[in-house]
């Protein structure tokens, strides 16, 4: 009877960590979603591993619009409407992209896909904390974000048909990005042929 009354308080003990560690979770995303806000945006550098492969750049958000960069492609986002460049074709293909395409471009999509379909828990080591996030019904079963001193996201890893992909993130800056960050201005691409796939 002991055992069992034991095994009843680690139990309820074990919950209520976890609805803190939730909570925890929740405050952490919702603070750094609600700075980057008022601040009008943010900038970083980042670099992508997985099963693709690689590569680096930079990317601005701001809202559900972003900006990344890296030395074969360029990707503009609206909130609407995606142009993405590729430098080896001198191409400019325009879409009206869904949510998951969306995931898969932007490396601060958590900062909206923790609000609707995950369980959030969070652990802390030393100066920092990691955030797990794991869904049932989303196509983004899975994301783990590493957050640093000041809660600065430094790493996000997501598992998207079970596959992994590593984002590592530098030089982290809220600032005012400009709303013409995130439209393709085609005076800057003289050379580069336009694709409507809307």
């Amino acid at each position: 009877m002991k055992k069992i009354f034991l095994s009843l308080i680690f139990a309820c003990a074990a919950i209520v960590s976890f609805a803190d560690s939730a909570a925890d979770a929740r405050k952490v995303l919702d603070n750094l979603s609600t700075r980057i806000v008022k601040g009008g945006g943010a900038t970083a550098q980042f670099s992508m591993s997985g099963s693709a492969g690689s590569l680096s750049g930079r990317v601005s958000i701001k809202n559900s619009k972003f900006f990344v960069a890296t030395a074969a492609m360029t990707a503009w986002y609206n909130g609407k409407t995606q142009w993405v460049y590729v430098k080896q074709n001198e191409e400019v293909n325009i879409s009206n992209p869904s949510s998951a395409s969306q995931q898969t471009m932007n490396p601060y999509a958590f900062l909206s896909l923790y609000k609707k379909g995950y369980t959030l828990s969070m652990k802390k080591e030393g100066q920092s904390r990691t955030v797990r996030m794991v869904s049932q019904k989303n196509a983004m079963k899975e994301v783990v974000i590493t957050f640093g001193k000041g809660d600065v996201p430094s790493l996000v890893k997501f598992c998207q048909g079970g596959k992994w992909t590593t984002i590592r993130l530098s030089s982290f800056k809220i600032t005012k990005v400009p709303e013409s960050t995130f439209v393709f201005n085609a005076k800057n691409f003289p050379n580069a042929e336009v694709i409507d796939l809307r």
